[in-house]
């Protein structure tokens, strides 16, 4: 199957315990991506914070920032296929 959707995560309090942010990663790994259902938008500094639970502590980037990066936030890196971005 591709894709997980997950509901009950909050992404914008701290890392879940251990083992469901393992269990996170292990259903990422197999499925290619989840879909955190029932989030509030995150802003640009959240969404990098929850985006730590699986490493990176340090983010670094090497690539350009895309102009509707939210607040031009160099740790996103956003793929768009619209011409007009």
């Amino acid at each position: 199957p591709i894709g997980c959707a997950v509901m009950g995560v909050d992404l914008r309090k701290s890392c879940p315990p251990e083992n469901v942010r393992k269990a996170l990663e292990d259903e990422m790994a197999n499925r290619g991506f989840i879909v955190f259902r029932g989030q509030q938008q995150l802003s640009a500094e959240e969404f990098v914070e929850a985006s730590k639970w699986w490493g990176g502590r340090d983010i670094h980037s090497t690539h350009g920032v895309h102009p509707a990066t939210p607040n031009y936030n160099r740790h996103i890196f956003r793929l768009s296929n619209d011409r007009s971005h």
